[in-house]
């Protein structure tokens, strides 16, 4: 029997910087607000959408911190519905590709979709989805005595929550800076209780260790024996979809409940296990059974339920071996290792350090501050701030100094939230975040919470770069891996693009959803959405960015190189001639989930070479040309990276069409100036190219700082189109808000990025801040603070054979009112650099803006820079290591 003694740590005092040398230290931090790193309720979760979420990137925990009943929601990354579907590919595909194509061309457009829905659907038309681990409970007896007025004179304790007390001081939280969630109340006996019984303090602490592999929850009592009786559940719901047994070895002691399910074949398979220890500070032993498949524990003052998963998509089962036993032999292993660490590391402190260790080797690395703690109500809920905050914006009364500064909390709080969000879902070796991360509780879950790669999956990954977690990235990397293969097989049998050594250009095509298997085919069957083929491409650039932020030649070699030249390739054989304009468009294609109106008066989705397309295209040509250059410069030079290869994308590059405006004023969206069916529509895709874009509209030039009058031509039509679609309703969901907060600040309007931030903290955020699409989809929380890093810093980077030159511009966005003070400390940029500012409102003059307080930049591989701020560039050239004073170098 392990001997549970535990106190809670506490952190509050402290925050985890790094020195210069990267070495951790503790600094005071009695001038930081707790209310921006902290998630605080003074209830229980009423529903999934306001419990707490904890993980270690591949195991996941909602927490619900229930009196009666406690339920911890449980993920892992790779439990999904079924194993590959194998090719679904439509066998049709490829015959009626041209007369689809020909049609569209016609202007037939119903004829041209109903056609593509028979040819191209794929069979079956779904794909995969993510699913649920298991569910654990904790049901708590309380002795009869601490019960309501109800309980008055009943032999057996309270079971029911209209029977139990109202508990004081009740507080359920999330510690950011700690990675670590908690509740915590006092129970009181009746005050007609006859019995002798003393107020009892109740604790729990839940943790998702990376380096353990593992969940722990830790319940604790004030005193000894002090605990309810504990009735705890392992389960699937429905249940006859696994397999649970709950035994007691008699050899050691050891409690577990197992549960054995997953998709039918051997790679389907998955083991979760919870083991439990109980102990009594005075060696008394607690009473532990097993009843059916519930342990049950009483007279115990500390339980710990230790929970671990494997899967067969993780360990597949070698031939000849039983696929259970051996995913049960792994998930002992885990429970084994985390038992000897207990006994040898001071058991559950050693255990969280451990934990604490390894969160804030990442955590640490970038803060903000906006708000000090004397300006920000640091007792007040999360639920209730933001319910406050809400009222006061629909209402349009934001006048008062104690709602500025609640939003500027939120604010704050929603940055660290996402960089929390990360860590806990997404970590070198896990899968890729999906559309609710890796926190999902249902079978059969909104859109399946696939990865949806037409805005979705990659705007989970806007912040990681900038937000300095740059090793959060790679499982996108992965992810993309693993498209190549079927999307190769796609390329040919639907589009006939063979392979290079068969003749053709080669290459790998995915659509807009994809699974943990990599599916490449078309998903559903949706006219709007199913056909578009870009879904490859745009993946595909994130490990250009992940290059152009930490220029690492190994990587754009070995990882991001052939990826960004394979997807190119496919393109090179897919472009189709438009015989009215002489470009080169891709299609039958569609512009993200929007529909367009004939002049006829019907409506059309399917259409060729929709404006997100080509500037995507633009994009990915233009990264392949200056990689190619890079890597022949290097003498690192790729089969593909031949001189024919460049210049065959440089004519397709030049053969795309170009952003055009539309008689609104706007980007148009199609190559025909259409009207949208539904003009407020939450997707922009036509202004990809301003963001998360960046090649097309801002390109890089002699000096990369001037603005020639067509591109101001563009990014006045970049600001028709946000009015336009903001004036019929757009912004409506979680994830749009938020691309709208990112677009706003490219355009540096600070205003509208305030704006729309308040919006989204208003209308889109479920009580535990989730994004509200609604439903929710975790893609909104990280694309806010990626807005927000937006505002902060913005880089552009030209980078070929002989230069290495970033533009950096400080605080392009900042709302000098709304944000009067503040500072952010290790943000990166394109170009290697590392920038820490600090700024305060400066009213010169009559006008109010920012004014730099201080600034550094540490530049991580010596690139050469470009610095603005508000008027002021200088140029400086960098070796790797040094460190910048921009106050001085600026002023």
């Amino acid at each position: 029997m392990i001997q549970i003694t535990a106190k809670f740590l506490n952190l509050s005092d402290y925050t985890i910087t790094r020195t210069k040398w990267n070495v951790v230290r503790a600094i005071k931090k009695s001038f930081m607000s707790f209310a921006t790193r902290r998630l605080i309720y003074h209830t229980p979760a009423a529903d999934w959408d306001s419990a707490l979420p904890i993980g270690n990137g591949r195991l996941g925990g909602m927490v619900h911190g229930g009196l009666v009943v406690d339920r911890v929601d449980l993920n892992e990354d790779s439990v999904w519905s079924s194993e590959s579907s194998g090719d679904r590919t439509n066998s049709s595909a490829r015959e009626k590709l041209e007369p689809i194509r020909e049609l569209l061309h016609a202007g037939n457009i119903g004829a041209a979709e109903d056609l593509a829905c028979l040819a191209l659907s794929a069979a079956p038309e779904a794909q995969a989805v993510f699913q649920p681990l298991a569910h654990l409970t904790m049901r708590y007896v309380y002795p009869a005595g601490l019960g309501s007025p109800k309980q008055k004179g009943k032999i057996s304790g309270v079971r029911n929550i209209d029977e139990m007390p109202v508990p004081t001081n009740y507080r359920r939280s999330l510690n950011l800076d700690s990675a670590t969630c908690a509740v915590s109340y006092t129970v009181n006996p009746n005050s007609g209780s006859d019995d002798n019984i003393e107020p009892v303090t109740y604790r729990r602490e839940y943790i998702a260790s990376h380096p353990d592999n593992v969940i722990a929850i830790l319940v604790e009592a004030s005193h000894n024996n002090g605990l309810p009786k504990t009735e705890i559940q392992l389960y699937r719901s429905p249940l006859h979809i696994a397999h649970v047994e709950a035994t007691r070895r008699s050899n050691d002691g050891v409690t577990r409940i197992t549960l054995v399910a997953g998709a039918q074949g051997r790679r389907g398979l998955f083991v979760s296990t919870v083991e439990i220890f109980a102990s009594n500070e005075d060696g008394e032993e607690p009473t532990v059974n097993v009843i059916g498949r519930t342990i049950v524990v009483e007279n115990a003052r500390s339980i710990c339920c230790v929970i671990a998963a494997a899967t067969a998509f993780y360990h597949s089962p070698p031939k000849d071996t039983n696929p259970r036993a051996w995913l049960e032999s792994i998930v002992d292993k885990d429970l084994g290792a985390f038992k000897t660490h207990w006994q040898l590391d001071n058991g559950w402190l050693g255990f969280k350090r451990r934990h604490e260790t390894d969160y804030l080797s990442l955590w640490s690395r970038c803060s903000l501050e906006l708000v000090d703690a004397n300006e920000s109500d640091e007792d007040v809920a999360t639920d209730t701030r933001l319910a406050r905050f809400s009222q006061q914006v629909k209402a349009g009364e934001l006048k008062e100094k104690r709602e500025a500064n609640n939003k500027l909390v939120l604010t704050n709080l929603l940055f660290n939230y996402a960089r929390y969000l990360t860590i806990a879902s997404t970590r070198p070796g896990t899968q890729a975040s999906n559309l609710q991360g890796i926190w999902n509780p249902q079978m059969d879950p909104p859109w399946g919470s696939r990865f949806t790669i037409n805005i979705n999956t990659q705007m989970n990954y806007w912040i990681t770069e900038t937000a300095n977690l740059s090793e959060c990235h790679t499982p996108l990397f992965d992810l993309i891996e693993r498209i190549r293969k079927p999307g190769r097989l796609v390329a040919e049998k639907m589009y006939g693009i063979l392979p290079v050594e068969r003749g053709g250009t080669g290459g790998f095509v995915v659509h807009h959803n994809t699974d943990i298997w990599g599916d490449a085919s078309p998903s559903d069957e949706w006219i709007p959405a199913s056909f578009w083929p870009m879904g490859g491409a745009w993946c595909s650039l994130h490990l250009w960015e992940h290059y152009l932020f930490t220029l690492d030649l190994k990587f754009l070699e070995e990882k991001a190189y052939p990826i960004l030249a394979e997807a190119t390739q496919f393109f090179l054989g897919y472009l189709t001639l438009d015989p009215h304009t002489g470009n080169l468009v891709t299609g039958p294609s569609s512009s993200a989930e929007n529909t367009y109106l004939l002049p006829t008066g019907e409506s059309g989705a399917l259409c060729m070479g929709p404006s997100m397309d080509s500037q995507i295209l633009y994009e990915l040509f233009s990264a392949v040309l200056d990689a190619s250059s890079i890597l022949s410069h290097h003498h690192l030079t790729k089969p593909a990276s031949t001189k024919d290869f460049v210049s065959q994308i440089q004519t397709c590059r030049a053969r795309l069409p170009k952003p055009q405006i539309g008689k609104h004023g706007q980007i148009m969206e199609w190559q025909q100036d259409y009207d949208e069916a539904e003009p407020g529509h939450r997707h922009i895709s036509q202004l990809w190219f301003l963001h998360p874009g960046h090649a097309q509209l801002f390109p890089p030039n002699a000096a990369m700082t001037t603005t020639t009058e067509l591109q101001a031509a563009l990014i006045a039509a970049c600001d028709a189109t946000l009015t336009r679609r903001l004036a019929n309703g757009g912004g409506h969901t979680g994830w749009s808000r938020a691309w709208i907060i990112n677009f706003y600040a490219r355009l540096k309007n600070a205003a509208a990025c305030a704006s729309h931030i308040n919006h989204m903290i208003a209308d889109s955020l479920y009580p535990n801040l989730f994004d509200k699409h609604p439903p929710f989809q975790i893609d909104g929380n990280f694309g806010i603070a990626a807005g927000v890093a937006e505002m902060l810093v913005q880089s552009h980077c030209c980078v070929d054979a002989v230069r290495r030159r970033v533009v950096v511009e400080l605080l392009p966005a900042v709302p000098a009112i709304a944000w009067r003070k503040g500072s952010v400390r290790g943000l990166c940029t394109r170009g290697g650099f590392e920038v820490d500012l600090a700024w305060v409102l400066n009213v010169d003059a009559g006008v109010e803006d920012v004014f730099l307080v201080s600034g550094e930049l540490r530049s991580k591989s010596g690139a050469s820079c470009t610095i603005i701020f508000k008027e002021r560039r200088v140029d400086i050239d960098t070796k790797a290591g040094d460190c910048v004073d921009l106050k001085k170098l600026l002023f």
